[in-house]
């Protein structure tokens, strides 16, 4: 039995008493034994606590705990561990780990029962820890995601186990975590490498240590070349918006690094190392900081390629140069015709300042009546309907004065067909209309003249004929005389001395003259005192050949009648039988008779032209002749 003794001071001290009975010499006797088991009672107690706080960790625990015997039955099971199965304690523990349990790995694969942790401890004896497995849990119709361990338990002198110990972590929220992250971070690959921003993450050392690909396509420099190194070892060429250099240390990355500061929008071109042109980018450096750090860690940086931006403002201020430069009037009108914009040729024409405000003109206030309704009720509707409308019309400035001038208007269009704005260029043909008036004289007095006046190309085509050359040659006034050429108009005698001596020498000499003639519509021919004269662009080509054809038939009749009266007086003379001769005011002897030859002995050649004392006068008689 089990009792306690006291002790002189009054202390209990449990025993363990054994009592027999005996005799001795007749008598009986009671034997007792008194162990002390004090030592094993604070064992035993010992004990207990142990197991309660076992207990009370077993059923507190938020890890499952399963205890599965030799044959793979439960043993024993904690409420965690029912939770995160889906199962009662009762279920759990009529279970057997080698019946069906619906478990997956890491990439979804189903596995088998050979492959739980417990089995393979269970076989092998051996610790199998951290195996993440996904358990199918009935009650909630998911998988719960399980880091499990399993761990052998074996008797004094056994090899084999007797027992295994398993833990079941859940960390289905961290796979939720992770999944996140991993959807996250995919996302946000994506976004970096699809970005038609350049991006480029630099350390603390200035170094490279991301960039996605429109950065590369911007520098034209890879992104596994320039990771892990700086800008300045990759020698990034880059110069600000007036072309000139753009030192390292001062570009937004660098600054925003050296300062901590943020750099916005900062322009700048970088020299593509492929294409070997400046690509313009607009860049912003974003400092990133640990939390309590006043110095960061990191930059962020984008750059926006904004290089065709930049060009089409380059064209833009080329074309706004043009304009401005003009000495045409060039303006822009809103959708009702409004001003908006006048270049200064246009200010001067209208005489408007070039600080005047002209929004509170409309089109048709820079021209006169006539020219406005014409704008209106021709050149806008044309342009809306058809895009564009040109013709004569006029400028009127503020003083009163009108400039004519050949006007274009042209609608611009938004993608509905609905009006944006007009534009009109007005060209200033005040010096045109001057030569057309002294071209209508001229063509007037050219149309009046009796004579022939033709023009014709540098192949000597005709294409222009007044109306006494048409009446002359029999061509009316409609007909085309651009079939002909100007040996047509002659016949062959004459043709042939146009041909091979008035064109070449004009072409030459720049002009010729000679007698010809044209050929009359009956056949007949009509002579004339012909020029032909060539005229020539600046580099010394032909441009056109013209030429005047006067009509002498009368001066020729006179000529035929004088040289017939001539010769009718010569054949009078030359019957004289006396010497005959003829000297005019100035002393000249311009004609003899065939008798004074005969009488002489001289020649009509060596008498003729000849002045006194003439050959045949004798010295005698030369005074007094």
């Amino acid at each position: 039995i089990e009792a306690c003794t006291l002790t002189k001071d009054g202390k209990k001290i449990p025993n363990y008493i054994s009592a027999a009975l005996f005799s001795e010499e007749g008598r009986q006797y009671i034997a007792g034994i008194g162990i002390d088991i004090s030592e094993r009672k604070k064992a035993e107690k010992a004990l207990v606590e142990s197991e309660e706080k076992f207990r009370n960790l077993f059923e507190t625990t938020v890890q499952g705990i399963i205890y599965i015997d030799a044959k793979g039955d439960v043993v024993s099971a904690n409420a965690a561990a029912a939770e995160i199965l889906g199962a009662s304690e009762k279920e759990i523990l009529s279970n057997n780990i080698y019946n069906h349990w619906n478990v997956i790995d890491e990439n979804g694969s189903e596995i088998t029962n050979e492959e739980f942790p417990m089995v393979k401890s269970l076989r092998t004896g051996k610790t199998i820890t951290n195996v993440i497995l996904g358990v199918y849990n009935y009650k909630e119709e998911r998988y719960r995601w399980l880091n499990v361990s399993s761990s052998a338990r074996f008797r004094a002198g056994e090899k084999k186990p007797f027992q295994v110990y398993v833990t079941l972590e859940d960390i289905t929220e961290q796979k939720k975590a992770e999944h996140a992250l991993r959807d996250s971070e995919e996302k946000y690959r994506t976004m970096f490498d699809t970005m038609t921003q350049g991006v480029i993450y630099v350390n603390e050392k200035g170094q490279i240590t991301s960039a996605n690909d429109a950065a590369e396509k911007i520098s034209g420099i890879s992104s596994a070349e320039a990771k892990g190194k700086t800008i300045a070892e990759l020698n990034v060429k880059a110069v600000h918006e007036d072309g000139s250099d753009f030192p390292v240390e001062t570009r937004p990355v660098q600054v925003a690094l050296r300062t901590g500061t943020q750099i916005k929008n900062k322009v700048m071109a970088i020299l593509n190392r492929k294409e070997k042109r400046y690509r313009w980018v607009k860049v912003t450096a974003i400092p990133k900081f640990r939390a309590g750090e006043d110095k960061p860690f990191q930059v962020y940086a984008t750059a926006e390629d904004i290089t065709e931006e930049k060009e089409a403002e380059r064209e833009q201020a080329k074309l706004s140069a043009v304009v401005e430069t003009t000495p045409d009037f060039a303006g822009l009108a809103d959708e009702n015709a409004r001003a908006i914009y006048v270049n200064k040729a246009g200010r001067k024409m209208t005489g408007i300042s070039e600080t005047g405000d002209i929004t509170k003109y409309k089109i048709f206030d820079f021209h006169p009546r006539w020219a406005a309704e014409k704008v209106q009720k021709e050149g806008i509707p044309e342009a809306i309907e058809k895009g564009s409308w040109s013709g004569e019309t006029a400028i009127l400035d503020r003083e009163g004065k009108i400039t004519p001038v050949l006007q274009v208007i042209l609608s611009h269009k938004n993608p509905d067909g609905s009006i944006a704005y007009f534009s009109t260029i007005a060209h200033d043909i005040s010096e045109r209309k001057k030569a057309e008036k002294a071209q209508a004289r001229l063509t007037a007095i050219l149309e009046a003249t009796p004579d022939l006046v033709g023009i014709a190309d540098e192949n000597a085509n005709a294409i222009y004929l007044n109306e006494a050359g048409r009446q002359m040659t029999g061509k009316s006034l409609e007909e085309d005389i651009t079939k002909y050429k100007i040996p047509d108009f002659h016949p062959k005698w004459a043709a042939k001395k146009v041909v091979e001596e008035g064109l070449p020498e004009a072409i030459k000499k720049g002009i010729w003259k000679d007698e010809t003639a044209l050929l009359a519509p009956d056949g007949k021919e009509i002579p004339v005192s012909q020029v032909i004269i060539a005229h020539k662009r600046e580099d010394g080509s032909i441009e056109y050949l013209s030429t005047i054809m006067r009509d002498i038939s009368e001066r020729k009749k006179a000529e035929k009648s004088i040289e017939e009266e001539r010769a009718f007086a010569s054949t009078l003379i030359n019957g004289l039988r006396e010497g005959f001769a003829v000297i005019d005011k100035d002393g000249t002897q311009i004609l003899v008779n065939d008798e004074l030859t005969k009488m002489t002995g001289f020649s009509k050649k060596e008498l003729l032209n000849q002045k006194p004392p003439f050959k045949y006068w004798a010295k005698e008689g030369m005074a007094q002749m």
